[in-house]
């Protein structure tokens, strides 16, 4: 998967922030994130985590096994710098625990890159965790830093979408039940005490 890119960089980031403003899903996103940055910066896997450190969104595949081999050694051992990770850093095998870190080979190339994403307010959305058989060149980080914001755009404004929906959706079960109960109350037998005029004694 990772083959050198030979159009010009601008046009590529022209296109893919025209792709991800046609976005209407959030997952269609995260799925764009990891599979079509590739047009930009070659790698070989992409992989979107939470600012918690759980991998969500793999390259290459539609679902993946949260149980599986590969997820749980991300989470022993990716997931705890990722949770320290505020700004984009480059990662390889000697940034883990000595003793975790021959097993990097067997399941990622050799050079990888954590680029966060956040919103315009500057709220952390995910990071984005790149990995390939060749360094991370300052002009990679650049270009990446420029998508990155971006993506956090177009993540944030989905969500703020979603909430508005859920919102709407909310108020019109809350009308809807002020409306049933309103009805339910004229519906009610009223005590004739109620209804008859008052007794006056002197």
């Amino acid at each position: 998967m990772e083959a050198a890119s030979h159009s010009d960089p601008l046009v590529i980031l022209i296109d893919l922030e025209k792709r991800i403003r046609s976005v209407s899903e959030l997952n269609e996103l995260k799925f764009v994130f990891v599979n079509e940055t590739h047009g930009l910066v070659p790698y070989r896997q992409a992989i979107l985590f939470s600012t918690e450190g759980v991998p969500v969104t793999f390259s290459g595949v539609a679902t993946t096994e949260r149980n599986s081999p590969l997820v749980q050694w991300l989470k022993r051992n990716i997931s705890p710098i990722i949770r320290k990770t505020n700004e984009t850093r480059r990662i390889a095998p000697e940034d883990l625990d000595p003793k975790n870190a021959s097993e990097w080979a067997s399941w990622l190339p050799s050079f990888g890159l954590l680029q966060p994403l956040n919103s315009p307010s500057g709220e952390p959305l995910g990071i984005l965790f790149l990995v390939r058989d060749r360094t991370w060149s300052d002009a990679d980080i650049e270009i990446l830093d420029v998508l990155a914001g971006a993506y956090g755009h177009a993540w944030a404004a989905l969500v703020k979408t979603r909430k508005r929906r859920a919102w709407h959706g909310k108020k019109g079960i809350i009308k809807i039940a002020i409306a049933a109960a309103v009805a339910g109350s004229l519906a009610l037998p009223v005590p004739l005490t109620v209804l008859a005029p008052a007794e006056i004694v002197a």
